[in-house]
C-alpha cells in the first residue's frame, strides 16, 4: 500500500514541475496561452493539459469542462489497453 502512495507522490511532484515549466515559458514568451479552449473553442481557457509530461511545452489549452472530458477519455483508453494486454484482443 505504501508503494502506491509513493508513486502518487512522485506523479504529483512531476505534475508540479511541468506546470512550473509551462508557467515560466508563458512568462518568457516561449508559449502563448490562447484566449479560448482548443477543444470547444467557446469557453475561456482555464487550464493546460499535458498528454506527455516528458514534453512540458506540448500542452493543450482547455476550459475546465473539456479538461475533465479529455482526462476521462484518456483514462478510458489506458484502461482498455490494460484489459487488452491482460486478456488479449
Amino acid at each position: 500500500m505504501k508503494l502506491s502512495k509513493y508513486k502518487r507522490t512522485d506523479t504529483i511532484t512531476l505534475h508540479n514541475k511541468v506546470r512550473a515549466q509551462t508557467k515560466k515559458a508563458i512568462r518568457e514568451g516561449i508559449l502563448i496561452r490562447p484566449e479560448f479552449c482548443q477543444r470547444c473553442r467557446t469557453s475561456k481557457v482555464e487550464e493546460e493539459h499535458h498528454r506527455d509530461y516528458s514534453n512540458p511545452l506540448d500542452a493543450m489549452w482547455l476550459c475546465r469542462k473539456c479538461h475533465i472530458e479529455v482526462g476521462r477519455e484518456e483514462k478510458m483508453k489506458r484502461d482498455i489497453e490494460i484489459v487488452r494486454r491482460k486478456y488479449g484482443d
